[in-house]
């Protein structure tokens, strides 16, 4: 299960050129992704209407079987969403499709992957580990999972933040998240250190031995 690190995230977000209009929309869109996890289809669904501007501000998502979800917008993706709609004069305007494509039409899932493909490829130079992982929209509702569960995030909020049925489903998450530490803190042992641990051990183990049987 691949994700970007948070500096990933900021390489290529910073590299996309905002004073061109599909700049700007690919800007807003990847935060969104970024903010909300949600899945890529549900994202091409999304209305104006959508978006509840009073405060707290919300994003209406419709998920599998039609189910609803409301998540919280930070500040900075309900500005940068205000100032695309004005700029595409849908900001009162209910029924419209939230983002299209260059030719005008609602944008697909499969022309936010090509979307996410151009601009990743355009960010490895900077962030060179993003060549080794394959991208595509699934990976910033993987990325904001687990950007939730290393801030300390309940996982029960995780998984209605996702939309998940069943709680198992995000506790892949945490397994993934353990592993990582494990194999972050055996990198930190260095080996005279371990050698010395099995020599103390050797030398204590009659007391090891009285130990368990308490």
């Amino acid at each position: 299960m691949d994700y970007l690190e948070v500096n990933e995230v900021k390489s290529i977000l910073n590299l996309i050129d905002r004073e061109k209009p599909l700049g700007r929309r690919d800007y807003v869109l990847l935060n969104l992704l970024y903010n909300t996890g949600a899945r890529v289809q549900e994202v091409c669904d999304l209305r104006v209407g959508d978006v509840q501007w009073d405060s707290p501000p919300l994003v209406t998502i419709t998920g599998k079987r039609r189910k609803t979800r409301r998540i919280p917008l930070w500040p900075e993706t309900v500005a940068l969403l205000k100032a695309y709609m004005v700029e595409r004069n849908i900001l009162h305007k209910p029924e419209e499709k939230m983002f299209l494509n260059a030719r005008g039409e609602p944008l697909t899932r499969f022309g936010i992957y090509h979307m996410i493909k151009v601009r990743t490829h355009s960010a490895i130079l900077h962030s060179p580990n993003l060549a080794r992982k394959k991208i595509g929209p699934h990976t910033f509702r993987h990325t904001t999972a687990m950007h939730m569960l290393q801030a300390g995030v309940d996982l029960t909020v995780i998984k209605n933040w996702l939309g998940h049925v069943h709680l198992a489903t995000t506790h892949a998450y945490v397994e993934i998240d353990l592993e990582m530490k494990r194999k972050a803190l055996s990198a930190t042992i260095p080996l005279a250190d371990m050698k010395q641990l099995q020599s103390l051990i050797n030398k204590n183990q009659d007391i090891i031995s009285w130990l368990e049987s308490l």
